[in-house]
Parts: structure tokens; sequence; C-alpha cells
């Protein structure tokens, strides 16, 4: 089976997964041929239907490897749809950008990631 690419295939598979028990779900931004993208025409459409019949908490995703500019990889917190977002920290920030200043202009509650024990510990000091 593929992987759903449109607004129509996500929200099925979304709402499908809500209703075996799943509580949050983790999204992209990306375009219908699922390359990443700034642009949130397609994730505010996936969002919408979602929201249509399920309740389930949305994660927009602010990472992953890619070309994209920080204010294009923060896109997701530019939906109002979006709850929770995640954090990359450490070596998946990549370049000069600063992620907190994002949330907390979008007002969104930040997921902090981290695969790096030196990372987890110095978040566990400053948000203690």
């Amino acid at each position: 089976m593929l992987n759903p690419l449109t607004p129509e295939e996500i929200a099925r598979d979304v709402i499908s997964e809500a209703e075996a028990g799943a509580s949050i779900v983790h999204l992209h931004v990306r375009d219908r041929r699922g390359n990443l993208t700034g642009d949130i025409t397609e994730f505010s459409r996936t969002l919408d239907l979602i929201r249509e019949g399920s309740d389930i908490i949305t994660q927009g995703s602010t990472g992953g490897v890619s070309t994209l500019s920080l204010d294009e990889r923060c896109a997701a917190l530019n939906d109002p749809e979006v709850e929770v977002a995640s954090l990359n920290m450490g070596s998946a920030s990549f370049g000069d950008g600063v992620y907190a200043s994002k949330f907390t202009e979008a007002g969104i509650i930040s997921q902090s990631q981290s695969s790096k024990l030196s990372f987890r510990c110095t978040l566990k000091s400053r948000f203690s």
C-alpha cells in the first residue's frame, strides 16, 4: 500500500487511526506529490477534513532533512488547527535559525525532541 498523499487520503487514514484509539497525529507540510513545502494549502485542507471527522490532537512537524528555510520549515505553525509542534534539538536543527521564537509567536506548545543525552540534560535543567 502506498503512503497517502492527498488531503482526502491522509484525513481518511488519520480518522481511521483515531477511531482505533490514536490520540495524536504528527503531520508534515507536503504537496500532493509528497514533497516538503512551505505552502500550507494542502496541509490546511487536510486538517479541515480531519477536524470534520475527529478531535484527534494535531501536531505539525517543523523538522526533517530539507533545503527549506526556517520560515518554510515552520509553516505548520501558521495553521490554527495545529495544537502542538515538534521542536527538534541539536543536530536536527540545521543552520542558524532559532525555532523557539517561532513557537512563541504562533502560540503553539512545543514538543522537544532529542536523541542526544547531552541535549536532554540541557533541556531538563533549562525547563525544570
